[in-house]
């Protein structure tokens, strides 16, 4: 009885900081921080973000460079020294389809941080019954118009 209890209560506690976490950075993030496959590009904003990685499930902490076409792709990305008010752009590439310009984002998302949150997180999905080309594709994460990390990843078959 004292182990369900426990139990409970741990649970409840990680319900607490998850909603805490939710309310002050616009949406859920992984529970703790993959220590490996991180990945950060070489530019001069990647001082802005400690680590960047894909996955289709919001709350794994695996990283992933392969999806199916139906997957939700998830980018989250952790902050250093966010500041309060902040703009983040999230944008989209396809980098090799004839019907795509691989310098132009397929799809972006814009917000501004709203809290004192180090962690973010952006996410893709078609409305296409088939879901997504298979294709490579491109993440790129700029903060106050800084390109601060990108991600290339494929969809496959």
């Amino acid at each position: 009885m004292k182990n369900k209890q426990s139990l409970a209560l741990a649970i409840t506690v990680l319900i607490l900081s998850s909603l805490a976490c939710n309310y002050l950075t616009q949406g859920s993030s992984p529970r703790e921080v993959p220590t490996t496959s991180q990945q950060t590009n070489s530019n001069a904003g990647s001082s802005l973000i400690s680590n960047i990685f894909l996955t289709n499930d919001l709350y794994s902490t695996v990283p992933m460079t392969a999806f199916h076409p139906t997957d939700t792709i998830y980018v989250i990305f952790y902050v250093n020294d966010p500041q309060y008010g902040a703009a983040y752009e999230v944008q989209w590439y396809v980098l090799d389809s004839p019907q795509n310009d691989p310098t132009t984002p397929f799809n972006t998302a814009s917000f501004t941080a709203n809290g004192s949150g180090d962690h973010f997180y952006a996410d893709l999905q078609s409305s296409e019954p088939s879901g997504l080309a298979p294709s490579t594709y491109k993440v790129e994460i700029y903060i106050d118009n800084v390109k601060a990390a990108e991600q290339e990843f494929t969809v496959v078959e």
